[in-house]
């Protein structure tokens, strides 16, 4: 609202007014991108607004329409658009997929969240150059530094621990999310939600190596941004053309649409994005075992100070006041209930993870009940350690 050019509040009536209106029929609107991306339909969108996906799309490049497709075209599409990431290194070939899954969830609108992408390796090795490529295909453009772009979100070079409750928002965003970090940390919960893509490097300074196919990968990556475009799409709508054959994948709960772009992939010969998930999880289960021993270690020195099995409460006032393998033990109580080692969770997060390891056996021990007192639940530490 201006007053003689200068910014000014509006009238009281006019917000009145407003107020009285109640409802306005705008139609929501989640992000605008500069590129043809494939609707819920099946269809293409060139341009305009898409009310089912909330999306408006303004291109900003000349885009070819797309041919009559199969699966071999299908698979020139896949061969295309790996030559943008041919010269990263990676770990395996589910990290590959990762990136190349998160890249065409950008150009689908299915339902549901795409899996927040992890770009994860030591310094050097090209994480926020990755993160980078999606923006400059997804826009056309680099932002400086990598952050919220159109329809890409990047936290670079992330610090701290990625929490569930972190993650879920980011799912709700209606962006792709891409988090790149060293040694990223994350709740068991958060990585449920995610893909990952780990990058190596064998050389001392990888940031100083060489023999680059596309030693300027950022401007071959922009001037070849419509024939990327074109080659993701392709890979999308020829397998919704042939039917969406079932290529047997696994459901993954809470990405149900997301299943389009994994089938996709799997059609057109490359590997299933969703595998890097399970190598996250499954890392991330190595982890928690070991701290899960040395919680049971630290309980079963609780039980032997009350020659009895104890209530939490009890066993919280020894173990405070403890040192050496109790020590540890506060530090995996911790550490298993999201928090840094040494910062305990309150009394209500410390009942939930003894319910979440009751029963769960680890090298032969588990957490079990054996029966109340007056100051509660009374828990024990069987298993072979115990006997």
């Amino acid at each position: 609202w201006l007053q003689n050019g200068v910014p000014v509040s509006p009238p009281d009536e006019v917000i009145a007014a407003l107020m009285a209106r109640g409802y306005w029929p705008i139609p929501q609107l989640k992000t605008v991108v500069g590129h043809p991306y494939l609707r819920r339909d099946g269809s293409v969108s060139v341009a305009g607004y898409d009310p089912l996906a909330k999306v408006f799309c303004r291109p900003n490049g000349a885009f070819p329409i797309l041919p009559p497709l199969d699966q071999d075209a299908a698979l020139d599409a896949a061969a295309r658009l790996c030559q943008v990431i041919e010269d990263f290194s990676f770990e395996a070939a589910p990290d590959r997929a990762a990136f190349l899954g998160a890249l065409l969830s950008i150009f689908a609108a299915f339902e549901g969240p795409a899996p927040i992408l992890l770009i994860e390796g030591r310094s050097g090795v090209g994480k926020t150059l990755m993160a980078q490529v999606a923006i400059a295909i997804a826009t056309g453009h680099l932002p400086s530094p990598p952050s919220a772009c159109g329809p890409v979100s990047i936290y670079d070079n992330f610090e701290g621990k990625i929490s569930t409750a972190w993650a879920d928002s980011q799912l709700g965003s209606g962006q792709l999310v891409i988090v790149a970090g060293e040694n990223l940390e994350i709740e068991p919960g958060a990585a449920r939600r995610c893909i990952r893509c780990r990058l190596h490097s064998s050389a001392n300074r990888p940031d100083r190596t060489g023999g680059f196919k596309n030693p300027r990968l950022l401007d071959w990556v922009i001037g070849e941004r419509p024939a990327l475009i074109q080659a993701a799409l392709s890979i999308l709508v020829a397998f919704i053309e042939a039917g969406e054959p079932d290529q047997g994948l696994e459901p993954w709960g809470g990405f149900e649409g997301w299943s389009l772009v994994r089938g996709a992939m799997v059609w057109a010969n490359l590997e299933d994005p969703a595998l890097s998930n399970e190598i996250l999880r499954n890392d991330h289960d190595q982890v928690d075992e070991l701290r899960i021993e040395v919680f049971l270690d630290g309980w079963l020195e609780i039980e032997r100070a009350h020659r009895r099995p104890p209530s939490i409460s009890e066993g919280m006032e020894i173990f405070s006041l403890g040192s050496g393998i109790l020590e540890n033990f506060r530090d995996a109580v911790a550490e298993l209930c999201g928090n840094p080692p040494g910062r305990l969770p309150g009394p209500k997060d410390i009942r939930k993870l003894f319910g979440e390891l009751r029963g769960r056996v680890v090298n032969g021990r588990t957490l079990e009940a054996a029966g109340d007192s007056p100051r509660g639940q009374l828990w024990t530490v069987k298993g072979d350690a115990n006997e």
